[in-house]
This record gives structure tokens, sequence and C-alpha cells, in this order.
């Protein structure tokens, strides 16, 4: 690899430590995603999902640029 660019050296050195080619990775569509929220679906209110994830005012600050 003598008078190859460092970038080169350094990605063939990446792909030989890693060896997984790229058509041995499964494609993936986000339905996993899709099926596992399908499975908790109505468990919790929404008035319960707006108590878990409402944002705390508590963290909002004023900002002064001057």
């Amino acid at each position: 690899m003598r008078g190859s660019p460092v970038e080169a050296y350094v990605a063939a050195i990446l792909e030989e430590a890693v060896d997984l080619p790229g058509a041995e990775l499964p494609q993936r569509t986000g339905q996993e995603v899709v099926d596992a929220c399908a499975k908790v679906r109505g468990i919790l209110s929404d008035e319960e999902v707006n108590t878990l994830f409402r944002r705390n005012p508590s963290f909002a600050r004023p900002v002064d640029f001057e």
C-alpha cells in the first residue's frame, strides 16, 4: 500500500477488520418497528401518554445574547 493515500489505506484496514460485505446485510423496511408498536397500541390512554411524555417546563431558560 506504499504510495497510496492514507484514506485508502485506512479504508482497506477497516474493511478487512469488519469483513461484512454489503450484500450480506439484510434489507430493513421498518416493518419490525411497526409490528412492535402494534402490540402495545391502546395500552395507555391519551392522558397517560401526555403525562408520561410531557415536556418539563423547568428546563426552559431564557436566552440572553447580549
